[in-house]
């Protein structure tokens, strides 16, 4: 992205400062050059040097710390490639709701729900803060209810800002860390980090733009062939069912978010790994293979169904030795639907609901599956007639065990 050369008085007004203040940082050796023009990745560092002095550290401290070699400013213009956004507008919150007809409650509201600090009246707007406004002028335009809008906000910031966090946390711990630890003073660490961060940034928009939109696509296809499935059977446009049909699988792990909360993002990435070896080894032992993992889970797709109870079972029974904590699986028979390597339709969807159901250390398996299995080294016992969140008509489940 080029850079742009700005005015003093220009960066005064973008960072929200006296014009003296531009002068000030400048000759401290904290800006792009002492003097102007300056550039637009100045205005993050000026702000980033008023958030310093409200915690007590004042610029000229700044300014000594660059002087002697230990620190630079220069990371900022990497690690935030779009120093333009951060920018502060001509306008402040009071004066963008009059020019997009929104009212301060509707903008606060949906700040709180993204997990953004809500803005006062007059607190001036960040330039991509203005940018978005059409789009929550958008948002108004849907129809929805309040409630609604407040669900979809809620999930965007919660999601969004967990992603965030897992990122610079997984920066630091495989990057900033490991560098600072070997020696390397504060300065040669950047020297380092800085490039690798930038390189992360752009592969981290673009991977999340392409994951999006095929998790988006994956789940849009899942509704309308569930949808489309159930009307023929309503219509009874599919009478009978084929005698040779798949097993579709689903292994969670019980306590899986509460011990990665108290063990942290380190210890939630080693159990993942476990968990995969223990997947992939056991369902290639038995025909079938992992379609996708799910975080704290799997789904895993059986040709055979006698395969997929047996392949459940030792899971379920080797995950405390592979360190892990308990497992649950359900397994459920039936037609799926194929597409891009994965399996959609109502045997899925049953197939999760089971295993929502299950508690830890058990396989529950649907009474279609378990009259298609028959192993000596497997017995049944029945938990009669279930009714499972999202599923119309009760099911007659069984827990299958070891014989």
């Amino acid at each position: 992205m080029p850079v742009e050369e700005i005015s003093a008085d220009q960066l005064s007004g973008r960072a929200g400062v006296p014009p003296d203040q531009v002068g000030r940082v400048a000759a401290l050796g904290i800006l792009s050059s002492p003097e102007e023009p300056f550039h637009s990745g100045d205005v993050l560092r000026i702000r980033l040097v008023q958030a310093l002095e409200q915690s007590g550290i004042v610029p000229e401290d700044v300014g000594r710390a660059i002087a002697s070699g230990e620190f630079s400013f220069g990371f900022v213009d990497t690690l935030f490639p779009s120093p333009a956004a951060a920018a502060l507008s001509e306008i402040d919150f009071e004066e963008l709701c009059r020019r997009f007809g929104l009212s301060m409650e509707f903008v606060q509201s949906v700040y709180a729900g993204l997990g953004l600090p809500q803005p006062s009246p007059h607190d001036q707007v960040r330039q991509d803060d203005l940018d978005m406004a059409p789009v929550l002028v958008a948002i108004t335009g849907l129809g929805l209810p309040e409630g609604a809008i407040a669900h979809a906000t809620r999930f965007w910031g919660e999601n969004l800002h967990n992603l965030a966090q897992a990122e610079v946390g997984f920066f630091q711990t495989y990057v900033l860390g490991p560098l600072l630890r070997s020696g390397l003073s504060e300065q040669q660490m950047l020297d380092i980090a800085v490039p690798q961060g930038a390189m992360a940034q752009e592969l981290d928009q673009r991977v999340l733009l392409w994951l999006h939109q095929r998790h988006l696509e994956q789940n849009l296809v899942e509704r309308i062939l569930e949808h489309v499935e159930a009307a023929m059977e309503r219509t009874g446009a599919i009478r009978r069912r084929p005698r040779d049909v798949p097993a579709i699988g689903f292994l969670d792990l019980s306590g899986f978010t509460a011990l990665t909360e108290t063990q942290g993002d380190e210890a939630a990435v080693g159990l993942t790994v476990q968990l995969s070896e223990l997947v992939r080894s056991t369902t290639a032992q038995h025909g079938g293979r992992p379609v996708k993992f799910l975080g704290d889970g799997v789904m895993c797709h059986f040709p055979k169904p006698q395969e997929a109870v047996l392949a459940a079972l030792e899971m379920v029974e080797a995950a405390p030795s592979a360190g892990l904590p308990a497992a649950r699986v359900g397994l459920h028979a039936g037609p799926v639907i194929c597409r891009d390597s994965d399996y959609f339709g109502r045997t899925v969807n049953i197939a999760s609901r089971l295993a929502a159901y299950a508690g830890p250390d058990q396989v529950l398996v649907t009474e279609d599956l378990r009259t298609m299995t028959r192993s000596a080294g497997v017995r049944f016992e029945p938990l009669g007639a279930v009714t499972l969140k999202g599923i119309a008509a009760p099911l007659l489940l069984n827990e299958a065990r070891f014989a």
